[in-house]
């Protein structure tokens, strides 16, 4: 629960910084945290292994059994942190 609240916390902390960001570089705010999603979906999918092939994974999981879980807590933690900036998209989207 501690790690979830951090990781909530640091992402709200992130999308203030990525807010006075917006001032300094000549683009919207909306762009920078659409640019931003999609790095953190991309890093996500990298740490979780969904972007190897599915022989790689298999040999992968032969190896290290446990190098899929670290894998998968790593993407949570990926998510959990990028939660915020999705929250606040979708509330751009709708009401923007």
């Amino acid at each position: 629960m501690k790690k979830t609240g951090l990781l909530l916390g640091s992402g709200a902390l992130f999308l203030v910084v990525l807010y006075f960001v917006q001032f300094v570089l000549p683009y919207e705010f909306e762009h920078i945290l659409q640019v931003v999603a999609v790095i953190l979906i991309v890093i996500t999918l990298a740490l979780s292994g969904t972007l190897v092939s599915g022989d790689r994974m298999r040999a992968n999981q032969a190896i290290d059994p446990t190098s899929r879980d670290r894998g998968m807590v790593n993407s949570w933690s990926i998510i959990l942190f990028s939660l915020p900036v999705y929250m606040v998209l979708i509330i751009l989207y709708l009401w923007g």
